[in-house]
């Protein structure tokens, strides 16, 4: 792999990618939405080129960048991933729309490779949308993620999909794990916002609120409320889960006590260690995740 393209170059994901890959000698062609955007980060590394592109344009990055020797397209781009706008249906279907022009303009350069990433809100609202070829591709995704083990998944990533890419092993256990929570989260609160009754929103409705408003003010709470045991057990699954990373060689906890365990032939030591590790760690997300949710109001 000697260039690539990723959208959203200047966001979390997008930086560390773009350092990664840049470090490793590859040309990175980085898509940013305006100039007046804070860039410092990436601006001054000679491997990697600053192109402009709003996210609406994103359809013409083909006629934009003149390059046709483009191993990976990376979109790491999109509107509203925290704040009132992550939950927004107009702004998230959008975020559907840049992303299937991303995929167009990465065919029209003669890219074979696309790698993307969404928040957990666009794909639900895929998920609910009334176009069924959105509700389709979601489901599918949903079906995939639900019937594949997080390990076999990981070692996809790591020696088919990503293979040759350039990506560190943590860089693809981020991602395999990020698509596997979307999707159980995904799936949980799909879960909890069908369990409102529709009544709800018609009682919104005909107390004169938009339905945005309905939906954010009266469906969304109670199914947050109703979703969060779930959303924490969850969280604790995918830290657990970490303790699989080894498998690609990634010296984490567990593979350093399986190292210890082979050269001082003693398992209970480590082993202890280790589960007396991650039970803290899955304490403290349960009471940081109880610290967040709404306190019950004394009558």
């Amino acid at each position: 792999m000697k260039k690539v393209i990723v959208t959203g170059a200047n966001g979390f994901v997008g930086t560390a990618v773009c350092k990664e890959l840049s470090g490793r000698g590859i040309e990175v062609i980085a898509i940013v939405r305006h100039p007046d955007e804070v860039i410092t980060s990436i601006a001054n590394d000679e491997r990697i080129r600053i192109v402009y592109c709003d996210l609406s344009q994103f359809g013409k990055l083909a006629d934009i960048i003149p390059d046709r020797d483009i191993d990976v397209f990376y979109h790491f781009a999109w509107v509203g991933s925290a704040g009132p706008l992550r939950g927004n249906p107009d702004v998230q279907m959008k975020n559907v729309q840049y992303t299937c022009d991303s995929v167009k303009a990465c065919a029209d350069m003669g890219c074979k490779r696309f790698v993307f990433a969404s928040s957990i809100m666009e794909y639900e609202i895929a998920a609910r949308c009334r176009r069924r070829w959105l509700r389709d591709t979601a489901a599918v995704y949903n079906w995939f993620m639900a019937g594949v083990p997080i390990l076999v998944l990981l070692l996809i990533l790591f020696y088919v999909v990503f293979a040759g890419s350039g990506l560190s092993p943590s860089m693809v256990a981020v991602v395999a794990f990020a698509m596997d929570f979307a999707a159980g989260a995904g799936r949980i609160y799909s879960t909890s916002l069908e369990a409102i009754p529709s009544g709800q929103t018609e009682a919104g409705l005909a107390l004169g609120f938009t339905k945005l408003q309905t939906f954010f003010n009266i469906v969304l709470p109670q199914a947050a409320k109703r979703g969060l045991p779930l959303f924490r057990g969850q969280c604790i699954n995918t830290l657990k889960g970490t303790s699989i990373v080894g498998y690609i060689a990634i010296q984490d906890l567990t593979r350093a006590g399986d190292m210890i365990r082979s050269r001082t032939f003693d398992a209970f030591f480590p082993l202890l260690a280790i589960t007396a590790v991650y039970f803290i760690l899955a304490r403290l997300i349960i009471l940081l995740l109880q610290l967040a949710s709404p306190k019950k109001q004394a009558l």
